[in-house]
C-alpha cells in the first residue's frame, strides 16, 4: 500500500510538470526505419535496417556514417551481431517480400562487408555468433541454419514451421530460438537439437533475453512479458496492457532491464523498465511518434533506442530518470532543495537550479561514500530542474546525494523506509 500511494505521487509529478527523460535524439541524415542497433564500446556502433541501411559511428554517436555494404537498394537488414571490435555480421531480406535473403560479413570493424550467402524464398531475422566459426541465422518458416567455419558454409537445420524472431546463445552450448505462437525452443548440444518450452502463451515472441542459465525473459505482441527462474522450462506471463506490441528486451544487470514497443495502426511508442527482475514494470516513455523498435545497452548508463524515420535515442544515465525542466525561469545562482517527501518509499522529488550553461551531475551515495547511482551526468542549460528518482532497488536506509558542478557542490540526506 505505501509503495502504491508513492507511485500515485510520482505520477501526479509526470503528470503536473512537463517531464521529460533523458533520451536525446541522434542526427542520423535518414529517414529508413531502423531495425536495430549494436555497440562495440562507448565510442563505435552500427545500426541496421531497411533501403540497405547501414549507419556507423565511431564517436559515441555524435555523427553516423553511411557505410556501402554493395547490397542492393532493396534489402531490409533485421540481424547484427558482432563477436569482437573488428568481426561481425548481419543478416536481411529482400524488402518486398520473402526471398533473396543475405549474411554479410566483416573483418575490420565494419570498413567492409561482404556477401558470404544468398538464398531465395526465405527472409532472415537474427543472426547469433558463439566465436569466430560457431554461428546460427534463423528466420522465416522456422528457417535455422547453422555455419561451423565462420560463415563459409551454411548448413540447414530446419527446427520448426513457425517464424523464427529472436535467438540468443548463453554459452558454446545452451541457447534459445523463440517466434510466432509462442515458440520458444532451447538446445544444450550447441544447437544440435532443440527442445520445446512451455511458454504460457500462442502469442508472437519477438525478443528473448537471459541474464544468467536460470532467469530469463521473452517479450510479446499484446503488452505482454514472459519470465522464467528455471532456465526456461516453465515462463510465467505478465500482461502490462493490450495495444503495444514489444519488439526488445534488454537487462543492464539481474535486476534492471528494459523493454520497447509500439503499436503501427496508430504510430506509438513505449518505453518500460523494471528494477526488480520483472516484478514490477513502470513506464518510463509513452507517447504517439515514431515507432521504438531496439534498445541496447553498453553499461548500466548508456543506452540506446531505435525505430522508425531514422529514430536513433541515446541515454547517459540509464534512461529511467524523470527530469523535468520549467523553461520560464532564469535562477541566478545554484541551489540544492531537500528531496520530497522525506522519508520516502521508492520514489522521491530533488529539485535543483542551474543558473549558467555547465556540466551537471546527481549521484546518489550510502552512507559509507560508496557511489551507488548516477541520476544525472550531462550539460544542462540555465532552468529549474525536477529530479523523479525511483530508488525501489535499494535497501531501507540513509542515502546521500551530491549536485556537482564545475563551480558548485552540495550534498543532502535522504531517508528510504520500505
Amino acid at each position: 500500500m505505501v509503495r502504491k500511494f508513492y507511485f500515485i505521487i510520482s505520477l501526479i509529478f509526470l503528470s503536473y510538470y512537463n517531464i521529460f527523460p533523458q533520451w536525446f535524439l541522434q542526427q542520423t541524415n535518414t529517414n529508413c526505419f531502423i531495425s536495430k542497433i549494436r555497440m562495440l564500446n562507448a565510442n563505435t556502433g552500427f545500426a541496421i535496417g531497411d533501403s540497405s541501411l547501414l549507419l556507423r559511428t565511431t564517436n559515441g554517436g555524435l555523427n553516423w556514417e553511411h557505410i556501402n555494404t554493395g547490397t542492393t537498394p532493396d534489402d531490409f537488414f533485421m540481424g547484427l551481431h558482432f563477436i569482437n571490435n573488428e568481426t561481425g555480421w548481419l543478416c536481411g531480406g529482400y524488402m518486398g517480400g520473402f526471398g533473396n535473403s543475405k549474411i554479410l560479413k566483416t573483418t575490420n570493424s565494419g570498413f567492409n562487408w561482404s556477401i558470404q550467402y544468398y538464398q531465395t524464398s526465405t527472409y532472415f531475422f537474427n543472426i547469433w555468433f558463439i566465436d569466430e566459426n560457431t554461428g546460427f541465422v534463423v528466420g522465416f518458416d522456422g528457417k535455422f541454419m547453422f555455419t561451423s567455419n565462420g560463415g563459409v558454409n551454411w548448413v540447414d537445420r530446419y527446427v520448426t514451421g513457425v517464424d523464427i524472431w529472436t535467438i540468443q546463445f548463453l554459452n558454446s552450448n545452451t541457447g534459445f530460438i523463440a517466434g510466432n505462437l509462442g515458440m520458444i525452443r532451447k538446445t544444450t548440444d550447441g544447437g544440435m537439437s532443440f527442445s520445446l518450452m512451455n511458454s504460457s502463451t500462442q502469442l508472437r515472441i519477438a525478443s528473448i533475453f537471459f541474464t544468467d542459465l536460470f532467469n530469463g525473459y521473452a517479450v510479446c505482441d499484446s503488452e505482454t512479458v514472459l519470465k522464467t527462474t528455471d532456465g526456461g522450462l516453465n515462463w510465467v506471463s505478465q500482461k502490462l496492457g493490450s495495444n503495444i506490441g514489444y519488439e526488445s528486451v534488454f537487462f543492464i544487470n539481474q535486476n534492471t532491464g528494459y523493454v520497447v514497443g509500439n503499436w503501427f495502426e496508430i504510430p506509438t511508442y513505449k518505453l518500460i523498465k523494471t528494477t526488480n527482475a520483472g516484478i514490477n514494470w513502470f513506464t518510463v516513455q509513452q507517447g504517439y511518434g515514431d515507432p521504438y523498435f531496439d534498445i541496447f545497452f553498453t553499461d548500466e548508463n548508456t543506452g540506446w533506442i531505435c525505430g522508425y524515420n531514422g529514430l536513433i535515442l541515446k541515454t547517459t544515465n540509464g534512461g529511467g530518470t524523470f527530469i523535468k525542466k520549467y523553461s520560464e525561469y532564469n535562477p541566478q545562482s545554484y541551489s540544492l532543495s531537500q528531496n520530497y517527501p522525506n522519508p520516502f518509499n521508492s520514489f522521491t522529488r530533488i529539485d535543483f537550479h542551474i543558473p549558467e550553461y555547465t556540466f551537471v551531475t546527481l549521484k546518489i551515495f550510502n552512507s559509507i561514500g560508496q557511489e551507488l547511482k548516477t541520476v544525472v551526468c550531462d550539460f544542462l542549460s540555465p532552468d529549474i530542474y525536477s529530479v523523479v528518482l525511483d530508488l525501489y532497488d535499494l535497501p531501507s536506509g540513509i542515502y546521500f546525494y551530491n549536485l556537482k558542478t564545475g563551480n558548485f557542490s552540495e550534498t543532502k540526506k535522504l531517508i528510504l523506509i520500505k
